[in-house]
């Protein structure tokens, strides 16, 4: 109940005592997820639509000040974490202090902010149809754009890892298909087709067997279920 408005992102941290959620507005605030309590706010003056967490060890935040150890206030521990949206920039945050650590522009508003597997690189999908890769330069360690894909047919709405373990990543854009990219090259290697109308959002998940599975929801009503390794479709 802290926000105003539609909140597009959660994000929870590696030890699972803190939550973070980001609205449209222009608020991320900080959550005991022992208590349900409100830690923190952070004011980010821009409608968010993509946030990720960045670890401690993460090379994209090589550059920052070491965080301290142990919790913080309400008993939560103190991350760095980016924002992206309707300003066009990526930046990060502290999240005690709200303090504005880092920021580069990426030239259109973000749709979509994920860490990519490792910490070593945050991937950017953009309204003005491109999937960027963004890390830190091994010159000065400053958050630069690294590399970039453009050719899709419309905007960009979601990107997500397929899994908790997979190097794949989905793209969903105004389409009933939904791209699939190699993470650390952006190739396009298949297509999750099956749906009879445009692909809102795309989600990965894994089974207590350790099996990773795709889901995708459409404007069909409906939801399918997906295989990442073979894409195909399993209900």
């Amino acid at each position: 109940s802290a926000h105003f408005s539609a909140v597009p992102c959660l994000r929870v941290s590696a030890c699972g005592a803190l939550l973070l959620s980001a609205g449209r507005d222009k608020v991320v605030t900080a959550w005991s997820t022992a208590t349900n309590k409100k830690a923190g706010t952070v004011a980010v003056h821009e409608a968010v639509e993509g946030m990720a967490l960045l670890p401690r060890d993460a090379a994209v935040a090589a550059n920052l000040p070491s965080l301290p150890k142990g919790s913080g206030k309400a008993g939560v521990p103190v991350v760095y974490f980016a924002t992206a949206g309707e300003a066009g920039v990526v930046k990060i945050w502290r999240s005690d202090t709200g303090h504005l650590v880092a920021q580069l522009p990426v030239f259109a508003e973000a749709m979509e902010l994920e860490l990519v597997l490792g910490g070593s690189e945050l991937l950017c999908a953009t309204l003005d149809a491109r999937v960027l890769t963004l890390r830190a330069s091994p010159a000065d360690a400053k958050l630069a754009i690294h590399t970039h894909r453009i050719g899709n047919h419309d905007n960009v709405l979601d990107v997500r890892f397929a899994g908790a373990h997979s190097s794949l990543v989905t793209v969903v854009s105004n389409s009933e298909a939904v791209r699939v990219h190699d993470a650390s090259t952006l190739e396009c290697v298949g297509f999750l087709r099956g749906h009879s109308d445009m692909v809102l959002a795309s989600s990965a998940g894994c089974l207590p067997s350790g099996r990773s599975l795709l889901a995708t929801a459409s404007k069909d009503r409906c939801v399918r279920v997906w295989d990442p390794h073979s894409l195909r479709c399993l209900a």
